[in-house]
């Protein structure tokens, strides 16, 4: 064959598919409209994986670049400067060391190289150190989170809530995400092959379903987070009285706030296990910096009223130094005090929150008892010939009005 006959080959070819290709599309078109849709979306989302994976390689190719220019500029700078190692202050060899070597300005050298070397901040997620045995999916949590659209600000929020719910772990951010879009993801191929082997008779069913459940798969991971946030915050503040008579006890007999704080986490774990959690995170956090800071860490993490009030109690009585014992007294009181009233204030609302279950619920069953022999009496009644009794008695009285 000649090459005349291998391109009308492969034209007829080509054409040949592409008639194919076109019926096959006729037909689905033609058959069932949501199977173009599901078309649609996995060549969406085949793209927006490609786009996430290209977006990848460029981000390690720009941090590859931006490391090979941070070491260039660091050897500029050692050799514009002359940066000396400084010697040991204790050395056998004294007489090798000279005035050279002294450096009158070192820290502010230092501090110059700095600025123009920046070390950039190291977050919990990027610690080397850190394995995959905290994601939820093993090495495709990253990715998974990655295909979830979102923001800085909401990706913040959630931070905030898994804080709040007790998920402390680095990127436990990056399990919800990837819960989130699994959510979404999963309903929508399971409902796309479902579509192919379903009669025509129940696909409208199948419509209305895979528009709730991918919305409940997104949203009911963050909703049973902020659940579980304002159980645990609950328990916090139930448990905060009891925390402060038990620190008082402690502090009574010698010990100080820090080793207070270690001994009544330690008692507290079986009953309140959230607050012994965050009394020992601020015990570990006082012992690593300071006391001031763990507690402002505390009250940021649990950004509630009693907590807040908890650490300025005890960040003012360090300050001013007044006794830790009586502020640790009065403020367990206002704090009894202040959850009673809150449990009033409920038990006042309770009676207008039942009015509505009442009527909506009791009522209808109330009305069926005492209304059902009635209707069932007056049903046997019409249907027994009581239209009937009922005309001729009509009738039987107009004829003796007539008769007078």
């Amino acid at each position: 064959m000649n090459l005349a006959s291998w391109t009308i080959l492969i034209a007829a070819e080509s054409l040949t598919f592409t008639a194919r290709i076109s019926n096959w599309l006729r037909e689905i078109y033609a058959g069932n409209y949501f199977r173009v849709i599901y078309l649609v979306l996995a060549v969406l989302i085949v793209t927006l994986i490609v786009r996430i994976l290209f977006r990848k390689k460029t981000k390690a190719s720009v941090d590859g670049i931006a490391s090979s220019l941070e070491t260039t500029s660091t050897e500029t700078t050692a050799k514009e400067y002359d940066i000396r190692p400084i010697p040991s202050i204790v050395s056998k060899n004294v007489e090798n060391v000279s005035w050279k070597d002294r450096e009158l300005f070192g820290k502010t050298r230092q501090r110059l190289i700095d600025q123009e070397n920046p070390v950039p901040e190291l977050l919990a997620e990027d610690s080397p150190v850190l394995n995959n045995d905290d994601l939820t999916f093993g090495t495709a949590t990253p990715t998974l989170a990655a295909m979830l659209p979102q923001s800085e600000e909401s990706r913040d929020v959630h931070k905030r809530e898994l804080q709040k719910a007790g998920y402390y772990k680095p990127r436990a951010w990056q399990n919800l995400a990837a819960v989130r879009y699994l959510g979404i993801i999963v309903p929508l191929f399971f409902f796309g092959i479902l579509f192919l082997f379903l009669p025509v008779r129940y696909e409208w069913i199948a419509a209305v379903l895979v528009v709730v459940i991918p919305i409940a798969g997104w949203a009911l991971p963050s909703l049973f987070i902020k659940g579980k946030a304002t159980d645990r915050l609950s328990e916090i503040e139930t448990g905060m009285p009891d925390m402060l008579d038990m620190m008082n006890m402690c502090i009574g007999q010698g010990l100080t706030v820090k080793e207070s704080l270690y001994r009544v986490s330690k008692d507290l774990k079986p009953v309140y296990p959230a607050l012994a959690q965050e009394l020992s995170i601020v015990h570990e956090q006082a012992e690593v910096g300071t006391m001031r800071h763990a507690l402002e860490n505390f009250a940021d993490r649990i950004d509630t009223p009693p907590v807040k009030s908890f650490t300025s109690l005890l960040i003012q009585t360090d300050e001013m130094g007044t006794s830790v014992s009586d502020a640790l007294e009065d403020h367990s009181d206002s704090m009894r005090e202040t959850l009673r009233q809150r449990a009033d204030e409920k038990a006042n609302s309770s009676a207008f929150k039942l009015l509505f279950p009442t009527v909506l619920c009791l009522m209808p069953a109330v009305f069926i008892i005492l209304l059902g022999p009635a209707i069932i009496s007056l049903s046997d009644f019409y249907t027994e010939g009581g239209f009937d009794s009922i005309n001729s008695g009509r009738n039987a009285i107009r004829q003796i009005e007539t008769l007078r």
